[in-house]
């Protein structure tokens, strides 16, 4: 989606007063496409492994002659303890930092393209091979296909059993915590389709797509906002690490402020940093935390045993009202549709309210209302009055709140040309 805002952006002719304004503001449109919201929980956790694959073998071993799952902590409370533990899948194992690249993948389809379209996230979509390997950066070859199935089924494959650490929030904002010692998983399951599709001269080439079926509580959680937001660019192509990835999507639900600070051991835990050795475990810290210097997500770190103290590049301002992702991807869409028709960068802001409080099929039908009548060489007034002005006139006949004023004069044209 970003190509796309540049691409509108170089073909429009801005005056010298109006440039660095509205580059500000297609730069923000920039900014919120290339962004993705991974659920809350998932990112504060250690359920991805991100250490050695020694190590990760040795746990599964462990569990596997143990027959139960393993435990990651247990904390005391007034009212007992709360635990967090996971059973892997039996054929795959523990869920690995390369597992969850997969789902941030699967994450940002859902986000930019079912969502939009549909209002809310459904239970169950299907999304090809092909599309989660453009979104990860990988090419579209066989093993590639391989990997990204594998990686769906561990992490459908794998059950996180919790008591007093996941959160939901409801509608209102409000959160409660999941009490049940219940088996959580993030995809409920994944199911592999396969279907021919005609080339050239009768030859049929295999098509491979993969049904997903998310969690209740998945779903509340991204509906509901309980989310962090992270750049997709930075962890999908600039963060080769499994634990600079993991230190970073932790990071960003605190960078509301320039400095912050964890706990080491929390630190610890969340990579999976098995080595008893203090030195190891600092070898082990600031290399993970290095390539989020370099690549200007942090600005520097101050490491200690007891805590590492943090401070940002960037300072990510927090609003007192929480935005849907799905909702802001589908709104961005809709006012870019209005601009490859329309043009008027200048109108962008006007743009954006009618993307946001006119119906889809109003707006597609003014739009195509419009392209007709300028082939036919009838617009007289300005392409975004008239459109405008459609789009109000086709509010009022449906009974719709219009969010905006029109002008009287382009109304008149309107009005001669014969509204349908």
């Amino acid at each position: 989606m970003a190509e796309r805002i540049r691409d509108i952006l170089s073909t429009m002719k801005l005056s010298p007063q109006e440039s660095p304004k509205q580059n500000l503001e297609i730069e923000s449109l920039i900014k919120e496409s290339e962004s993705l919201w991974l659920e809350r929980n998932i990112e504060k956790y250690p359920i991805y492994f991100t250490g050695s694959e020694k190590a990760k073998q040795e746990i599964e071993k462990k569990i596997v002659e143990s027959k139960e799952p393993f435990v990651i902590t247990k904390r005391q409370t007034e009212n007992g303890y709360k635990m967090l533990a996971l059973s892997p899948s039996a054929a795959y194992g523990l869920i690995d930092g390369d597992d969850a690249k997969v789902v941030a993948g699967v994450f940002s389809f859902l986000q930019e393209e079912i969502r939009p379209k549909l209002g809310y996230y459904p239970e169950k979509f299907m999304i090809s091979l092909k599309e989660i390997c453009e979104r990860l950066y990988m090419e579209k070859t066989g093993p590639n296909y391989k990997f990204i199935v594998r990686a769906l089924r561990t992490v459908s494959g794998c059950a996180i059993l919790q008591t007093d650490f996941f959160e939901t929030r409801t509608k209102k904002g409000k959160k409660s915590c999941i009490l049940t010692e219940k088996e959580l998983r993030i995809l409920s399951s994944v199911e592999i389709r396969k279907k021919d599709r005609l080339i050239d001269k009768g030859l049929k080439n295999k098509e491979y797509s993969i049904e997903i079926k998310l969690e209740d509580w998945i779903i509340q959680n991204l509906e509901n906002y309980f989310s962090t937001k992270i750049d997709k660019e930075l962890y999908f192509k600039k963060l080769d690490s499994q634990r600079a990835r993991r230190l970073y999507t932790r990071l960003c639900s605190e960078n509301f402020r320039k400095e912050t600070e964890l706990l080491t051991p929390e630190i610890v835990e969340l990579l999976w940093i098995t080595d008893g050795d203090s030195r190891n475990r600092k070898k082990s810290i600031t290399r993970a935390l290095d390539p989020l210097v370099e690549t200007g997500f942090l600005e520097s770190y101050t490491f200690d045993w007891d805590k590492i103290a943090f401070v940002f590049s960037k300072v990510r301002q927090q609003k007192n009202v929480i935005l849907d992702p799905g909702e802001k991807t589908r709104i961005d869409s809709i006012t870019l549709r209005i601009l490859e028709v329309i043009g008027g960068i200048q109108s962008e802001r006007l743009f954006r309210k009618i993307a946001q409080g006119v119906p889809e099929d109003v707006v597609s039908l003014c739009l195509s209302q419009v392209k007709e009548l300028s082939h036919e060489g009838k617009i007289k007034e300005s392409m975004v009055g008239y459109f405008v002005t459609l789009i109000a006139k086709e509010c009022e006949k449906r009974g719709l709140k219009v969010p905006f004023k029109r002008k009287e004069n382009t109304l008149k044209q309107v009005e001669k040309d014969g509204y349908r």
